[in-house]
């Protein structure tokens, strides 16, 4: 019979501190399966497959760390059996194997490309271009009646030329969700609205409505820009995670871009 063979130091960490736990290298043996070391790890890589914040699986509950222990000797029990069937060599887990590798590759991969690009130099200078260019915290605040056609919305820039008031436009016959509070979009930078609607709005003065109705694929929009501003720029510290993460995005998808040239990539399916 096939034995889990604890060694007396799991017990001991069970009941340590948080704080400890947070002391103790990933390369602790905490326990033995069949003469096979089981390390703190372990408990870190299922805890991460498991989705527990980064922050919390250094500092988890006793209870928690016994549960995904006992997940772990439960799994290895499992497939151990599971291999006496020769199942790791049926089609279907083969698959599922390669499609699990290949992302657990891509996430290694990943990371170490943002390790590697998105340094503190890196993230200062981006800051720096924010500071110098006002053009990306340029805000403007903007009302919109959103309608069904393009017949419809030109009926609306007629009478916002015959000098009706706009708010009571888009209560009326607004099919947006924004209707209620009569068309009003708030403040947004350029970015947050999708690209026709953002090119159309920015080109206009304040207090402007639309002398032509905008599609998208939301339908036909008549717009007001109400105000124009320069977004206050957060000190670093407060910005610098965003900061690396939009840039994270972008450089990976140039560098995805760039590789996807070495590859030969045919779709036979359309």
């Amino acid at each position: 019979m096939r034995k889990v063979l604890l060694s007396f130091f799991i017990f001991l960490f069970f009941s340590v501190t948080s704080k400890a736990q947070n002391a103790v290298s990933p390369d602790t043996v905490i326990a033995r399966f069949n003469g096979e070391d089981i390390t703190y790890q372990a408990i870190i890589d299922l805890a991460l497959i498991l989705n527990f914040p980064e922050n919390q699986i250094r500092n988890m509950p006793v209870n928690v760390f016994q549960q995904l222990f006992e997940k772990i000797m439960q799994t290895r029990i499992i497939a151990v059996e599971a291999e006496k069937l020769n199942l790791q060599n049926t089609p279907s887990f083969q698959r599922r194997l390669k499609t699990y590798g290949d992302q657990q590759l891509f996430n290694n991969y990943v990371n170490q490309f943002i390790d590697a690009n998105i340094t503190e130099d890196f993230m200062k200078a981006e800051y720096n271009k924010l500071l110098q260019d006002e053009s990306t915290r340029e805000e403007i605040s903007a009302r919109h009646i959103l309608l069904n056609s393009e017949d419809d919305a030109n009926k609306i820039i007629d009478m916002l030329n015959q000098n009706n008031d706009f708010a009571q436009l888009a209560q009326q016959h607004s099919i947006g969700p924004s209707a209620k509070n009569g068309g009003d979009l708030g403040y947004f930078t350029f970015g947050r609205m999708v690209p026709e609607f953002s090119k159309a709005a920015f080109a206009m003065n304040v207090g402007e409505h639309s002398k032509k109705a905008v599609k998208t694929q939301f339908g036909w929009h008549v717009i007001k820009v109400e105000d124009r501003r320069i977004q206050n720029l957060q000190p670093y510290d407060q910005v610098k995670e965003d900061i690396r993460r939009q840039s994270a995005q972008k450089l990976l998808q140039d560098h995805i871009l760039t590789l996807r040239e070495q590859h030969q990539i045919e779709i036979l399916v359309k």
